[in-house]
């Protein structure tokens, strides 16, 4: 019995194709390829992906803050991960460490038991419940003084907008579907903590357009910030090319 003909070329497949024959026949009449398409880097369309860069991993240490020794039993290694995530992302709350390391809440009491001595309990005025941080942490925040304005552009899926199972407290619930579309989270713009837009750059010949789209109102004083920062952020990523940024959204 004769099969169809796939791909085009010459090559023929008869019977019930596989997937491994399909394959075969599209990499011989040209239709694949396994070597990546040539990129014209005269017109980038770069929305924070980092297409086509990868970084080869020569070593992997391990934060030195925290020791652990060689050989722990299950439990304490779940409790020095809880340290851990505190300690990177704290403030944070019982039901996110439990959301993070997919453990129950009482499971979680326990571990934070063990570490009463390394984390404290703290109140931020409009939320509710305990906020958990890192001893040191804790002591640095009581010293610090508030910084109005401050603006930071942040890469595509940054653990900043990806730490905490409630997001409430960097973004307004109306408006997350804008940021996290599919789970994912867009490059974002921060301002005094919380997300105020997405942005992505687009390249072409000598010139390149930050492009920041507003997910919540904004002021002048707020805009100028934003358009200050960003074009720091252009000239850094695009070199010698001419960069303007745009704002667009409410």
């Amino acid at each position: 019995m004769r099969g169809p003909l796939i791909g085009g070329g010459d090559v023929e497949l008869r019977g019930a194709p596989t997937w491994v024959s399909c394959f075969t026949c599209f990499f011989s009449s040209g239709e694949f390829s396994p070597l990546p398409e040539k990129i014209e880097w005269k017109s980038i369309n770069w929305d924070g992906y980092g297409t086509r860069t990868f970084t080869r991993i020569k070593k992997v240490t391990s934060l030195g803050s925290i020791p652990i020794s060689d050989s722990v039993g299950l439990e304490e290694a779940k409790a020095k991960l809880t340290e851990l995530y505190v300690k990177r992302y704290g403030p944070v709350t019982i039901d996110d460490i439990a959301w993070w390391m997919d453990e129950p809440k009482p499971a979680v009491s326990g571990f934070l038991n063990r570490l009463s001595d390394k984390i404290a309990r703290i109140r931020i005025a409009g939320s509710l419940g305990d906020f958990l941080l890192c001893n040191d942490d804790a002591a640095r925040l009581e010293k610090a003084s508030a910084h109005d304005g401050e603006v930071r552009f942040l890469p595509y899926e940054d653990p900043y907008a990806k730490a905490w199972k409630v997001k409430a407290r960097i973004i307004p619930k109306t408006v997350e579907k804008l940021v996290y579309p599919f789970g994912n989270a867009l490059p974002t713009v921060i301002v005094d903590g919380r997300i105020t837009a997405t942005w992505n750059v687009v390249a072409v010949e000598k010139r390149a357009k930050l492009n920041v789209t507003r997910v919540v109102p904004t002021d002048r004083k707020m805009d100028a910030s934003i358009v200050e920062e960003g074009q720091r952020l252009g000239e850094f990523l695009m070199g010698e090319r001419q960069v303007t940024v745009v704002l667009g959204g409410p």
